[in-house]
């Protein structure tokens, strides 16, 4: 079987464009549309019913329009929703979303083969059998409506691509995915294959740069032993963005991906990469996927490679959170980035483990006692917030403070200390490609616009960081200099934003500060800087 090898998201990191909720019909055909008709040429797009509120006709109008240019869902392209967990409301319109699957497929089952649309993304839930329980429901409920409908109508049954979205998954994904092939239902069609979808930007968010990229690295090699053991053909998507922080899919950082990341057999196109980058270089980085992307093979760890690279996330992990828990003390500075979707839903913590599950998991899997000692002193920080891994990097970059710098610098050091050999096997064999990722990050570094918006804490630890990178790296940080001219305009004004409202009003500055006008300079500024590094988050 063969998978597309790219997926267009409708992910909301565009720093150049707005999309309307109408308008994403037009950028599903635009991104499905062959290179030679001016489309970007992508074999997937995913109708993303999880993080927004997207209308639930949609789908078939997007089925309608692309089919109108030739394109047929399941045969050359591939449509799939992403849907949301939890329970109570988010399930009822999970079930609509289904309801409206089954729909299209009837209607379209001569033309397709027995359904539009055969694959649906959910995120991991606690437990793997839960989520074999959520797709036999779904089947349930197709053979019903058929039943009372048309009892000889066939369509397919409907099979979940489980999204892994942070740390703690990631690390345990080959038990998950045995627990899931043991608790599939009977009653549907075996398993022929699985797709799992990877989240980079979640597990960065938790853990930072390093941890983030090593787990998701660790994943893909788990993946393709346990593909091994199953006998079952396994095709690991990640989810990515254009900064280093969430993953650098790039155009000019192309091969670095391919390599660190050998063993997927699906990349997303995020929406900065089709509206923040020159559309040429999209469309051809598309091509280069599309021939190269799926000859990679996943790299082998020895269990002494993998201990040694859990230990090293373990100690990253700990800088990263010491720096992360100070940020988060502050969370109005998250609150002025500019939404570039339309009915985005709020970030849910209930789609995701607790910062301390992953804790105490991380510092359970450590082999060295000393690194696992180190973690579980963070227990006691409180570190759950309602910012998402976009917005989060928005406005990191937007103060001066590129995320990817946060804990990687000591981070180092720490390793060093450790075992300076496992620093040379980071930087060689690990994650070769760590010293482009922060060149990249350190043209937008601005230590005067941090030390307007963050304690001085922040900035002690963060020129900290700065320091090791230069000395373990030998990277030159040299700023941006319109970038850096417009964090520290953002700065300036999070600085005064962040004054207690006590002090706003005794200054009688509320009106100036809180005004509209005021907000609506500074989000544009945000974006502006945005479209300088090319993407907003």
């Amino acid at each position: 079987m063969r998978v597309p090898a790219t997926m267009a998201t409708q992910d909301s990191d565009s720093a150049s464009t707005y999309i309307g909720s109408e308008e994403e019909i037009e950028e599903a055909v635009d991104c499905l549309s062959p290179r030679e008709e001016g489309g970007f040429g992508a074999g997937e797009l995913v109708v993303d019913f999880a993080e927004k509120l997207t209308p639930f006709h949609h789908i078939e109008e997007i089925v309608r329009r692309i089919m109108e240019k030739g394109l047929i869902p399941s045969f050359n392209v591939n449509l799939t929703p992403s849907v949301p967990a939890g329970s109570y409301e988010f399930g009822f319109r999970r079930m609509a979303i289904f309801q409206k699957i089954i729909e299209v497929n009837y209607r379209l089952r001569n033309e397709t083969n027995g359904g539009a649309i055969y694959e649906v993304i959910h995120p991991l839930t606690e437990s793997p059998r839960d989520l074999s329980r959520i797709e036999m429901n779904f089947n349930i409920l197709k053979n019903y409506i058929l039943e009372t409908i048309d009892p000889t109508a066939k369509l397919k049954d409907l099979q979940i691509i489980p999204y892994v979205k942070d740390l703690q998954s990631l690390l345990n994904i080959s038990n998950t995915i045995g627990e899931y092939f043991k608790a599939y239902p009977s009653m549907l069609s075996p398993l022929s294959y699985l797709r799992i979808f990877l989240g980079r930007s979640d597990s960065a968010l938790q853990s930072g740069l390093v941890p983030s990229t090593l787990a998701s690295k660790i994943a893909i090699s788990d993946l393709a032993i346990i593909s091994g053991e199953l006998n079952t053909p396994i095709f690991p998507i990640l989810n990515a963005g254009y900064l280093p922080f969430r993953g650098f899919v790039n155009p000019r950082n192309l091969d670095n991906v391919l390599t660190e990341y050998s063993g997927i057999r699906t990349l997303t196109i995020p929406s900065s990469l089709r509206y923040d980058v020159d559309r040429k270089e999209t469309q051809k980085m598309i091509l280069l996927l599309r021939d190269k992307l799926q000859s990679q093979k996943a790299k082998p760890y020895s269990k002494r490679e993998k201990n040694e690279i859990i230990n090293i996330i373990g100690l990253f992990t700990v800088k990263y959170f010491e720096t992360l828990h100070q940020i988060l003390l502050n969370p109005r500075i998250f609150e002025l980035v500019p939404l570039r979707r339309e009915r985005t839903v709020p970030l849910q913590n209930a789609e995701r483990p607790s910062d301390q599950t992953v804790i105490k998991s991380l510092a359970k899997k450590c082999t060295d006692s000393k690194v696992s000692k180190q973690l579980l002193k963070l227990e006691n920080l409180k570190l759950e917030s309602q910012v998402g891994a976009i917005p989060f990097t928005a406005t990191m970059y937007s103060i001066g403070l590129p995320p990817e710098f946060i804990g990687t610098g000591r981070g180092l050091n720490a390793v060093n200390e450790w075992k300076s050999e496992a620093l040379e096997r980071l930087l060689d064999v690990y994650y070769p490609s760590l010293r482009e990722a922060l060149n990249f990050a350190s043209r937008f570094i601005s230590l005067e616009s941090i030390q307007k918006v963050l304690s001085k804490k922040v900035y002690d630890q963060i020129t900290e960081d700065i320091k090791y990178i230069k000395e373990f790296l030998d990277i030159d940080i040299s700023p941006n200099a319109s970038h850096e001219i417009v964090t520290k305009m953002i700065s300036e004004y999070l600085s005064a934003r962040t004054l207690t409202k006590g002090d706003i009003k005794k200054e009688g500055l509320t009106d100036i500060i809180q005004g509209e006008k005021m907000v609506e300079i500074a989000q544009k500024l945000i974006l502006y800087a945005g479209k300088i590094r090319g993407a907003l988050g």
